[in-house]
């Protein structure tokens, strides 16, 4: 074409022939410049693929087995996901049996999901995460960790988070033998004595600093929704409570009661309180005070 195109080819040519050639050729560039732009537009797209994605926090979910409460929890975890948290989730084999990666893919998108059979160093997950989180706290899993002994996946998580420091919660609708679910399917009829086992296995955990609470209440937990109090609000408090901790948060559980030194905490008018708050503060004369 470049011959063609020549001025002395050209001569040859009519004026006709000429503007057609001349066409042909910048017709020639023009696709040229197209196709160039093209790949650039590609390679610009393939360039900014490869940029890191923020992350956001990172939340590591542990799944010891239990069910009850898990529709209520898989919404929970849903609005912790939506909240720039990307989860990370730990099945023991019961979990994996029981509840399964399909279904937790299923609700909760793309997630990481780690296992037995895939295990990553333990030291790793628990120092990378920002939060642990125990989903359905079994009473197997409750009785484990409250006396120390990690023979799992999860019990290790677990525990390492605590000696590292980290906030961790566990929703303990499956190990709570007050909880209304077990009238249901007639799982509340140990004595008192039992019930009793049961109970200070939780409160031991509370006291660990785990931050204890019902399925429903665990995202507001997780993300710490505040309630902001006025000066003018708390300047309200009459004299005769002012030997109160001021909670702010919007759940109040039992392992927030555990650390109070006062006899009394004040809450905002629409804080949530846990039924494992009110029982550990009943036992230890806290009043809870809106």
């Amino acid at each position: 074409m470049s011959d063609i195109c020549s001025p002395i080819a050209l001569s040859g040519y009519t004026a006709g022939h000429r503007i057609i050639i001349q066409g042909v050729r910048q017709m020639d560039n023009d696709l040229v410049e197209q196709i160039v732009n093209e790949v650039l537009k590609k390679m610009t797209a393939l360039e900014e693929s490869k940029a890191p994605v923020p992350q956001g926090k990172r939340a590591l979910v542990l799944f010891s087995g239990g069910t009850i409460g898990l529709k209520e929890v898989l919404g929970q975890l849903q609005a912790i996901a939506a909240s720039n948290y990307r989860l990370q989730v730990v099945l023991t084999p019961a979990a994996e049996a029981i509840i399964g990666p399909d279904l937790l893919k299923s609700k909760l998108g793309d997630i990481e999901i780690i296992t037995e059979a895939n295990r990553k160093s333990p030291g790793d997950l628990s120092k990378n995460a920002d939060k642990v989180i125990i989903p359905l706290l079994t009473m197997n899993t409750a009785a484990k960790l409250a006396h120390g002994i990690a023979d799992n996946l999860v019990g290790t998580l677990a525990l390492y988070a605590l000696m590292r420091g980290k906030p961790v919660f566990a929703v303990c609708d499956a190990c709570d033998p007050y909880d209304s679910a077990r009238d249901k399917i007639n799982m509340n009829l140990g004595n008192a004595a039992f019930k009793q086992m049961l109970k200070s296995n939780l409160d031991r955990l509370a006291e660990f600093g785990i931050t204890l609470v019902k399925s429903g209440d665990l995202s507001a937990a997780v993300l710490g929704v505040g309630i902001k109090q006025s000066g003018q609000a708390q300047a309200a408090v009459a004299p005769a409570v002012q030997d109160a901790d001021v909670f702010t948060l919007r759940v109040l559980s039992a392992g927030d009661v555990s650390v109070c030194k006062r006899k009394a905490i004040k809450i905002g008018p629409n804080t949530v309180v846990t039924a494992m708050a009110k029982d550990l503060a009943r036992e230890r004369g806290i009043e809870i005070l809106r």
